[in-house]
């Protein structure tokens, strides 16, 4: 070989040089993963944010709305009287996360006194499982009417 190595230690040598070089690929491939991951996380964090703040578009937007409307209502009328100033409401996971934004229809019968029938207005976690019905939200297009449980509506 010329440099004082012989044939015997050279071959002898290659499966350590192999290995080290799956290791290096493995090393590599994981750095590629993480890069990836990482990326994912950074567009999810993106999305969640549009997400708050068309939430937040909406909340404003609603409570403009409900100041105008109370001040056009009669004093005289107790509260439990009153039907609920608007329909709009968030619709929630078992966490409690909003996942959808609809309008409650109050027109169509609903199955059970637990729940009501929802009318889409915006998908915000396209994966958050339907409560009547195999499927989740995102196989239910805008417009479409939805069951949801009474304890997971929050009234906007």
């Amino acid at each position: 070989m010329g440099s004082g190595i012989s044939k015997t230690v050279f071959h002898a040598s290659s499966p350590y040089k192999e290995i080290a070089h799956q290791e290096k690929r493995a090393r590599e491939s994981s750095d590629t993963n993480f890069r990836v991951i990482m990326q994912r996380l950074d567009e999810e964090s993106r999305e969640r944010k549009i997400l708050e703040e068309k939430l937040a578009l909406y909340v404003r937007d609603f409570s403009e709305i409900d100041s105008s409307e109370g001040r056009r209502r009669s004093p005289h009328l107790h509260e439990s009287q009153l039907d609920p100033p608007t329909t709009r409401c968030l619709l929630k996971n078992f966490k409690q996360r909003n996942v959808a934004l609809g309008n409650i229809c109050t027109n169509v019968t609903t199955p059970s006194q637990d729940s009501y029938n929802i009318r889409l207005d915006e998908v915000f976690y396209h994966t958050a499982e339907l409560y009547v019905g195999e499927g989740t939200l995102g196989d239910a297009s805008v417009g479409d009417i939805i069951t949801w449980p009474k304890n997971f509506v929050g009234f906007v």
